[in-house]
């Protein structure tokens, strides 16, 4: 195997995202030959996009909107060289997305090492996630959330590399200074060619110059004041003028040089603001500006007093200058920022925009002060202090299992087995013998290596049941890891927003910490509990129906489970497990309240996912 060639585009977030495969064997023919690619030609999908190979950008056509290339190399052992592809399943989309090739890479490094379970968070990524190879399920540390994984074969292959063919692949757009002359020059020849308003500043210090690093070629000053040589002496006035009057005040130019030209009105002389010799600053009662001085310093500005400014009806603070740093034509320096240039010119602004202040509206998680006497039972549901506890028999022996919810094949398919991705007529990573099989579940069909299905039972609760990691179809009683505690319900007479005609069904959580048992996913440490917790339904039809679910949830361990907190950032604590809850009482800031209108379809169908439907009610 040899290295190959992938091509990114950089988001707006500082990602990098990968072409397809066929894309980058186009881009990369392309970048030996020409200078501008049209992606469309390639794939329609991206037909409002072009490729500049020359500067190394990105543009969208229609919007004009330009993102970075970059050319990467990936080693023969890496994911993009195997040909292979590790996605996850994104619901709300209902679609599969791959991972960034960072992450990719190290997922696939690690399941070769047969380390079947990748705490993310730890690797060079840093995501907030652990990967099970074994289940394919990918799980958020800080909430639990988990979401389906896959790993499949690239359609096409990426771009072999041509050790012969070697082009830098940083990406890097470099500033050459050439560039910003010629762009000074052009915007300077707008002028009048008046020699009289053109001085000539003589070169600072050397210790003053531009170092340019032959790395990113990025131009770094030591000091804030640029070398300028041929600056246009413009004082931009923050003073409003009267009537009829120029914008500027005039100044007096003396030794002035004919061979300098004019720059725009954005650019005036250095050191009036920051780093700049105070010295340089007097007053008199005509400004003027005297010429070159002959020691290689900066020239005097002299500027009106603040008698002749009250005069125009300004204060001493409106009568100061706005000065800005700019680099000048034939300089060596920085270019001025447009976006410092208007933020300096608004701080400098002795006119103060309106400011609109929005109040932020405060969560109302609790509810008024309830006595016991108002709190009542929930109507046709047993209290919780009577209901008995349910309890489920681990079964160890994997095989017994497994053999109750599949069907042997009379011929293996030409197939790969969706759990370790190898083919299913040879034998599995995780069979140690030669011998093994394929069998089909029996109601979804899918096929998987005997050995493989044991696997990821084993890696599981051990409650008898097992998930399809394909399609998620549940055979037998799924439990999960939920940590032993105490479930509370009663109904408390205040209403939620937009359920004024019902009361309240109030639900509390109490978890008490503790140590994780081999369940858990760091068995024999301690783990933290935030309890209680506070839920709320409305009391009607609809809240009573999801209220019983939720019992059967809870007695099955699925409402908790432990992992990283989102809230606190808190590791090894017990967190939601997938089943979103209201815990705002009277507000929906948080968008843990009321209303909602479709929360009761999505907590329906997210209960249905972890196996609890209408049919587990008695």
């Amino acid at each position: 195997m040899a290295n190959v060639i992938v091509w990114e585009w950089q988001t707006e977030n500082d990602n990098w995202k990968a072409y397809d495969p066929h894309v980058c064997s186009a881009i990369e023919t392309s970048f030996r030959t020409t200078k501008a690619l049209k992606l469309g030609e390639i794939e329609p999908a991206l037909s409002a996009y072009e490729v500049d190979l020359s500067s190394l950008q990105q543009k969208r056509i229609d919007t004009g909107t330009v993102r970075t290339v970059r050319r990467s190399i990936f080693p023969p052992k890496s994911a993009p060289a195997k040909n292979v592809t590790w996605q996850w399943f994104d619901d709300s989309s209902q679609k599969w997305l791959p991972y960034d090739l960072k992450s990719m890479c190290i997922v696939e490094e690690e399941y070769c090492s047969k380390n079947y379970r990748i705490d993310l968070s730890k690797t060079k990524c840093a995501l907030p996630y652990v990967v099970d190879t074994v289940n394919m399920i990918q799980t958020r540390i800080d909430s639990g959330y988990r979401r389906r994984i896959r790993r499949i074969p690239l359609t096409s292959p990426y771009p072999i590399q041509d050790e012969h063919f070697e082009v830098s692949s940083s990406g890097v757009a470099a500033v050459d200074l050439s560039e910003c002359e010629n762009k000074a020059d052009d915007s300077d020849d707008d002028g009048d060619g008046d020699s009289g308003d053109v001085a000539t500043i003589e070169q600072v210090s050397n210790d003053q110059m531009v170092e340019q690093t032959q790395h990113n070629r990025k131009w770094k000053s030591k000091q804030t004041v640029a070398a300028v040589h041929g600056v246009h002496k413009t004082l931009a006035w923050s003073s409003p003028e009267p009537t009829g009057q120029q914008d500027d005040i005039p100044v007096e130019v003396q030794e002035p040089s004919n061979d300098s030209k004019k720059v725009p009105r954005s650019m005036s002389e250095p050191g009036a603001v920051g780093g700049s010799d105070l010295k340089a600053l007097e007053t008199d009662s005509v400004g003027q500006l005297q010429g070159p001085s002959t020691s290689g310093t900066r020239p005097k500005v002299k500027v009106a007093s603040s008698r002749n400014g009250s005069k125009r009806g300004m204060s001493r603070s409106q009568s100061m200058p706005v000065t800005i740093t700019a680099r000048a034509a034939h300089a060596a320096g920085p270019l001025l920022s447009p976006v410092m240039t208007c933020i300096t010119s608004m701080l400098m602004s002795p006119v103060i925009p309106s400011i609109r202040i929005n109040h932020t509206p405060v969560p109302v998680f609790n509810p008024p002060h309830t006595s016991r006497s108002g709190i009542k039972p929930v109507p046709g549901i047993r209290p919780s202090k009577k209901r008995k506890r349910q309890s489920f028999l681990k079964v160890n022996c994997p095989n017994e299992v497994v053999k109750n919810y599949v069907t042997k094949l009379k011929e293996t398919p030409d197939e790969n087995c969706p759990i370790c991705v190898g083919p299913l007529k040879e034998s599995s990573d995780f069979q140690e013998d030669n011998e093994d099989e394929a069998l089909k579940l029996k109601k979804c069909g899918h096929i998987f290596h005997n050995s493989c299905l044991q696997a990821m039972y084993l890696a599981g609760p051990k409650d008898g049941s097992i998930q399809c990691p394909t399609c998620k179809t549940i055979y037998g009683v799924k439990h999960g890891n939920q940590p032993p505690g105490h479930m509370d319900y009663h109904v408390i007479p205040h209403s939620l927003q937009s359920f004024n005609d019902c009361s309240t069904i109030r639900i509390i959580y109490e978890i008490p910490p503790g140590t994780q048992g081999p369940e858990h996913p760091q068995p024999g440490k301690k783990y933290t509990a935030n309890f209680p917790r506070h839920c709320y339904l409305p009391d009607n039809e609809i809240g009573r129906k999801i209220l019983k679910l939720l019992i059967v949830a809870w007695d099955r361990r699925l409402i908790f489970t432990i992992g990283t907190s989102a809230t606190t950032g808190q590791s090894n604590t017990v967190v939601w497990n997938e089943i979103h809850h209201k815990t705002e009482f009277g507000s929906n800031v948080t968008g843990h309240g009321y209303p909602d209108p479709n929360y009761f379809q999505n907590i329906l169908a997210e209960l249905k996912a972890q196996g609890v439907t209408e049919d587990c009610l008695d």
